[in-house]
């Protein structure tokens, strides 16, 4: 997943998901990816930087930025662990639908084996919970 900086001269927000370091704001700065520092001569950069800018390499996200993306991962981290267990759910819902089938024609039949509806029932109750 990319994640926006600031533009170094109008603060606008830019997203990076492909191609190189070289980067064009909308108020038609160019810049740098990796240092956040201009690229190309002239007063907004510009293409030429390809030949002769300098990059050192270094850009340190302020304690905000650490701070959203800290967020983020942990957005997505609880997010992914809600959509696992509504998969989860729905599939112990089919498991205890088949069970049932298959547990009434059997004690139909005479078989006096374990039923583990309760289990899955259980289970399910659980998954509410989280």
């Amino acid at each position: 997943a990319a994640y926006s900086r600031p533009c170094p001269r109008c603060q606008s927000p830019i997203e990076k998901n492909h191609g190189c370091n070289h980067m064009t704001c909308k108020c038609g700065f160019h810049f740098c990816w990796v240092c956040m520092k201009k690229f190309g001569s002239g007063s907004n950069g510009g293409t030429d930087g390809y030949s002769n800018h300098k990059c050192n390499g270094t850009y340190e996200e302020d304690d905000s930025t650490k701070s959203k993306k800290a967020e983020l991962e942990k957005f997505k981290h609880y997010s992914e662990r809600y959509e696992n267990h509504l998969l989860s759910a729905k599939l112990e819902s089919k498991l205890l639908s088949k069970e049932e089938t298959i547990l009434g024609v059997l004690k139909h039949e005479g078989y006096l084996g374990n039923d583990f509806s309760p289990a899955v029932h259980q289970i399910l109750q659980n998954r509410n919970v989280l």
